[in-house]
């Protein structure tokens, strides 16, 4: 059973990544304003979109695309919810 949540999960994660993706070409091209929040910077995004080993090219093709878009400004005053 630990085995199927696992395969479902990896599962849902690359679908996600490639509407993602869709989305963020579709942004770019059409030059229209995207803005993002995240508690990690452009460098640890690669580390969390990098789903299995071998998922790098996506990963970078995810943030340059973020990159491409945004520019990052990091807030500093602790967590807060």
């Amino acid at each position: 059973m630990v085995y199927y949540y696992q395969d479902y999960h990896q599962k849902n994660k690359i679908v996600t990544h490639e509407i993602l993706l869709t989305i963020l070409s579709y942004r770019l091209l059409n030059h229209l304003p995207t803005f993002f929040t995240s508690m990690y910077g452009y460098k640890e995004l690669n580390k969390v979109y990098t789903i299995r080993k071998g998922d790098e090219i996506r990963a970078n093709t995810i943030t340059s695309k973020m990159k491409a878009l945004s520019n990052e400004i990091m807030l500093d005053g602790g967590r807060i919810r």
